[in-house]
């Protein structure tokens, strides 16, 4: 069963959560969509990118489940702003590097760089683009 994730930017929590049984993709301003990532996965590399454990990050606050439907989704999160912060900072020619080091992680053995190249860099415009404008980032997923 394929995870489906769709990034998206929204004004605030309720705004983001209105999206939850139909996805962002039907309404959202801004939306990346891709498949395999959780925030399990955004966690890793939020503590790769600050050079902490990822206890740290998940103890830090700021990011979490919003609303959910059942065990098999969908589910809102927000993202953390830290880490929105981070991904809007990187640099084109940093992104193949970043997803490397972010695939070598024992947790993320069913994602390959090229995708996670291909998941930083539309991440990375949203996250632009959402800073840009003051919206927050969220992740809408199910299986």
């Amino acid at each position: 069963m394929a995870i489906l994730t769709e990034f998206f930017a929204a004004v605030d929590d309720a705004a983001a959560t209105e999206f939850l049984t139909s996805g962002a993709r039907d309404g959202a301003e801004s939306v990346f969509e891709t498949t395999g990532l959780t925030s399990n996965e955004l966690d890793i590399l939020h503590a790769q990118l600050a050079g902490t454990d990822v206890r740290k990050i998940l103890r830090s606050g700021g990011g979490g489940m919003l609303a959910y439907v059942g065990d098999e989704g969908p589910w809102v999160e927000r993202i953390r702003p830290d880490l929105v912060r981070r991904v809007a900072a990187l640099r084109d020619d940093d992104l193949p590097t970043v997803a490397d080091r972010w695939v070598s992680d024992d947790d993320l053995d069913d994602v390959d760089a090229a995708h996670a190249t291909g998941v930083l860099r539309g991440w990375r415009r949203l996250a632009v683009e959402a800073t840009t404008k003051e919206l927050s980032l969220y992740l809408w997923t199910s299986l």
